[in-house]
């Protein structure tokens, strides 16, 4: 995640990009190295000493900001880049605002965890106002709390066994799907993508990021809102909610200039309004489905979680829809994602692939044999990887508020102000040496019984040290169903199949969206497109016959 910045990644991206967005961030950054050049980085009603910064120079061409400016979704990155070169704690410009970045683990732990002291920022509000209005994002901290409330007594660990004969069947079909993907279009196995055959791993190239997308939306709509979509319709969702996430961070960065009317000629915001209007769409025909239902044929089904954002909502369908599509879009893509980085790191380690593969076979049993739901509460070390790809990789990042008071951060006693704006850099939280022995190391025995996942001293910091789904009382309202799929879905790929990356480990990039998800070239599209996730190439593992379990036996 920390790849070095090349001038072929921005490239590509701005062949993809519309020539209207990239004026669009490039007017940001214009504006943002005037800034710079003649104010500095004021740090509104700050009186203590400058933090550490980048030069002006970082916002011309050939500078990290520059480069980010022509590609925001490589923010990520550059975060790392500074927090190296920097410290723990910097300041930059982040389109016409200037933040302050902390790597503490108490202070990420309180700005994330204590919404009463630090609110969302505007720009946030902004994005959110335009795709979930009304939402559980967008509404007055008293009555998010008072939503919150009403749904943890509903939606909880407690829905995971009534699910679980469906999470089967979304498993059978994710199966399917990799068959399908590895035979390729003839049904042949035994020859790939790239050319003649291959003795070693069978099969076509297969993007573990789109078949993990399918699943993950699949369980969301077949088990969780009780829906069931056709393939076709299944792609278009899932390909309408990464152009959706994806043209996020670019509406998030460029605040408030690309919400200014009179730049609206331009259609700066027109990718996020087009994805927004094609979901919101698929997920007002669900609700409007659901509440026109019968009282029998209500009757006639399980509750879902559907049913719990329906009630939430009341007689406001515009809310109602909003809540649908927060649920759908953060359970959909955050899992898949999640799980597509915890494939990458399980399969680039050998011994760990290894290790995943054993547990299965003892816990489940040889290759073909059903996976059960006592299973995946079992499966101690696949767990394990699934935590440390988060610590490694979260979904996201970084989480920005604005100072309701003043304030004291920890990691220098620095003195902010009250409409301060600060970014709590939990990703690089995650990687501190200090607090995580070798923590560039993807080393999921720390999480084991036993193990010692922070140093010495360190678990007393805060929960902020390992925060990848958020903390407090603002937190993903759904972590429990994303530690659950998240080790279903690997424990489902690694019994059935034998997986190998099929291009070089270092051309998976990290891409960020509203989350980060792993990207790396298409072949067909220009360098630097990042368009597919994890491409494997897959064997089908050995199914054991009668003979073979009698000699188990």
């Amino acid at each position: 995640m920390n790849e070095v910045f090349d001038s072929a990644h921005a490239m590509g991206i701005n062949e993809m990009a519309s020539p209207a967005v990239l004026y669009g961030v490039l007017l940001v950054a214009a504006l943002a190295v005037v800034a710079t050049i003649l104010v500095g980085h004021p740090i509104s009603k700050v009186a203590s000493p400058p933090l550490p910064a980048p030069s002006w120079s970082a916002y011309l061409p050939g500078g990290l900001m520059f480069q980010f400016y022509t590609a925001p979704h490589t923010l990520s990155d550059v975060l790392y880049a500074f927090r190296s070169t920097l410290g723990p704690s910097f300041r930059f410009r982040l389109g016409l605002r200037t933040l302050i970045v902390t790597c503490d683990p108490k202070d990420c732990s309180r700005i994330v965890g204590r919404p009463a002291e630090w609110r969302r920022p505007p720009a946030q509000d902004a994005v959110m106002n335009t795709i979930v209005p009304g939402g559980l994002f967008c509404v007055p901290r008293p009555d998010h709390a008072e939503l919150r409330r009403k749904l943890r007594g509903v939606f909880g660990p407690a829905m995971l066994p009534g699910f679980w004969p469906a999470f089967q069947r979304e498993m059978a079909t994710m199966v399917e799907r990799m068959e399908r993907a590895h035979r390729g279009a003839d049904g042949v196995v035994g020859h790939n993508d790239h050319g003649g055959h291959d003795g070693d791993v069978m099969g076509r190239e297969v993007d573990l990021s789109t078949i993990f997308g399918s699943t993950t939306y699949g369980v969301i709509f077949n088990v969780a809102f009780g829906a069931s979509y056709d393939e076709a319709t299944m792609e278009r969702m899932v390909e309408a909610n990464k152009e959706l996430l994806a043209a996020m961070i670019p509406d998030f960065i460029g605040y408030p200039v690309r919400h200014w009317k009179l730049l609206a000629p331009l259609r700066l915001r027109a990718p996020l309004i087009k994805a927004t209007d094609t979901l919101r769409a698929h997920y007002g025909d669900l609700v409007d489905a659901r509440t026109a239902e019968t009282p029998a044929a209500a009757a006639a089904r399980p509750a879902d979680l559907l049913d719990v954002i329906i009630a939430l909502g009341g007689d406001d369908r515009e809310a109602v829809v909003s809540n649908a599509l927060i649920f759908g879009s953060a359970g959909g893509a955050t899992t898949a994602e999640s799980s597509s980085w915890a494939s990458f790191n399980i399969i680039t380690h050998p011994g760990c692939a290894a290790a995943v593969v054993a547990e299965l076979d003892a816990v489940v049993g040889p290759p073909g044999t059903p996976l059960q739901y006592d299973h995946i509460e079992r499966l101690t070390y696949l767990r394990a990887c699934w935590k440390e790809s988060l610590r490694l990789t979260p979904p996201g990042v970084f989480f920005e508020r604005v100072a309701v008071r003043d304030s004291v951060l920890h990691v220098d006693g620095r003195m902010v102000r009250a409409g301060t704006h600060v970014m709590a850099f939990n990703g690089a939280t995650q990687r501190d040496p200090a607090l995580w022995p070798h923590a560039e190391e993807f080393d999921p025995a720390r999480w084991l019984p036993g193990g010692s996942a922070v140093a010495a001293g360190a678990a007393a910091a805060s929960p902020g040290v390992f925060m990848p789904f958020s903390v407090g009382p603002e937190n993903c309202a759904g972590t429990f169903l994303a530690d659950f799929e998240g080790v279903l879905l690997l424990a489902t790929l690694f019994h059935s199949y034998t997986c190998r990356l099929a291009v070089p480990a270092a051309a998976v990039r990290s891409v960020l969206g509203w989350s980060v998800r792993p990207g790396c070239d298409d072949p067909a599209g220009p360098p630097g497109n990042l368009r597919r996730g994890i491409p494997v190439l897959l064997q089908p593992r050995k199914v054991a016959t009668a003979v073979d379990k009698e000699a188990c036996c």
